[in-house]
């Protein structure tokens, strides 16, 4: 008799936010990467999560492992902050006892510059305003 847990392959999650070609704004970090739960997933399962600066996952800059699938029917990862005026890729998978399941598709998402407003007029001595 084997007491070896069986190996179950997940569903992919469904990628949910960010979505596909949303800005996420420096300012709006750190970003936080949400997933609907795989499709019959038991408890237990977990999710790896991966961003990468390149469409082919060769760069990656941020993995978050072992991510414990939410109650909600939703399981989310918070990432570190991630630099400004780059274009960044992520995907997601869920994982039980055996080999990891299939990342889903990637979405794509950019984090634009920091916008720095402009300095204020200085006050005119005499009262008037500026035109």
């Amino acid at each position: 008799m084997s007491t070896t847990a069986p190996t179950v392959s997940t569903v992919a999650p469904q990628l949910q936010l960010p979505y596909n070609g949303s800005q996420v704004a420096i300012l709006s970090q750190p970003v936080t990467l949400v997933v609907l739960n795989a499709s019959g997933a038991p408890a237990g399962t977990t999710y790896t999560f991966e961003v990468a600066s390149d469409v082919g996952f060769t760069t990656k800059v941020q993995t978050k492992d072992g991510v414990a699938q939410g109650v909600s029917g939703q399981t989310s990862a918070q990432l570190d902050p991630l630099a400004a005026s780059k274009d960044y890729f992520w995907r997601a998978r869920g994982n039980l006892n055996g080999p990891p399941g299939h990342f889903r598709p990637l979405v794509k998402f950019p984090v634009p510059a920091a916008v720095t407003p402009a300095p204020p007029h200085p006050a005119r001595r005499d009262g008037a305003r500026w035109r």
